[in-house]
């Protein structure tokens, strides 16, 4: 007998759910306190509600809290502004926001019923820093930029278009293009380093 193969299942969204004795004071202290929207809530006096913050929702369920054990994180995009708002409103601050090794800027806090909530932003500059390898540009390729250089202040000086077309690469190199105004005279490119110059002209 063959084991059933598990399905190919889309999910969507996910919602943590924390039992709390008051859900309308759990309500208050996560929309005063923590900046979360109030999303919806269930029956009068609320047995159920869910509070969202951003795009995410999390349920808040009549029941006994159970907090061992227990936390949430929200990863957001600007968890050093959210902290000093929750920590302006008073909230039970467990761990300050600091830069952490698995790539995340976050802080940890604890709510009314004793759950841990953690706020985090991704750090992009995570990691050790990467080596930058500079390399002199081949002679080839100078050939062709000088080249097509030339070509495009040609094309230009011919239409009247522009009197002078300076243009410069800022590395080891530097690229110059000069032609005389109304496209008379003679069209020069130079490429100049340190140690060479090459050059070309033609007559228009």
């Amino acid at each position: 007998m063959t084991e059933p193969s598990a399905p190919e299942v889309e999910c969507t969204q996910e919602h943590a759910s924390l039992r709390v004795s008051d859900v309308t004071a759990a309500i208050r202290f996560y929309t005063e306190k923590l900046g979360f929207r109030l999303g919806f809530t269930w029956g009068d006096p609320p047995s159920m509600a869910g509070v969202t913050l951003g795009d995410v929702q999390m349920f808040l369920e009549q029941g006994t809290p159970g907090p061992n054990g227990c936390s949430v994180y929200f990863v957001v995009v600007n968890a050093d502004e959210l902290y000093e708002f929750q920590r302006a409103n008073g909230v039970d601050i467990l761990e300050t926001p600091g830069d952490r090794p698995y790539g995340l800027r976050d802080y940890r806090v604890r709510d009314l019923h004793g759950y841990e909530l953690g706020f985090g932003q991704h750090l992009f500059n995570a990691g050790p820093p990467l080596e930058i390898e500079r390399a002199d540009v081949p002679l080839r390729l100078e050939k062709r930029l000088a080249a097509l250089l030339h070509d495009l202040a040609e094309y230009k000086a011919g239409r009247g278009l522009v009197s002078e077309l300076p243009v410069r690469i800022e590395q080891s190199w530097r690229f110059e293009l000069g032609c005389p105004p109304n496209g008379g005279g003679t069209c020069r490119t130079r490429i100049m380093s340190s140690n060479r110059r090459l050059s070309r002209s033609c007559a228009n």
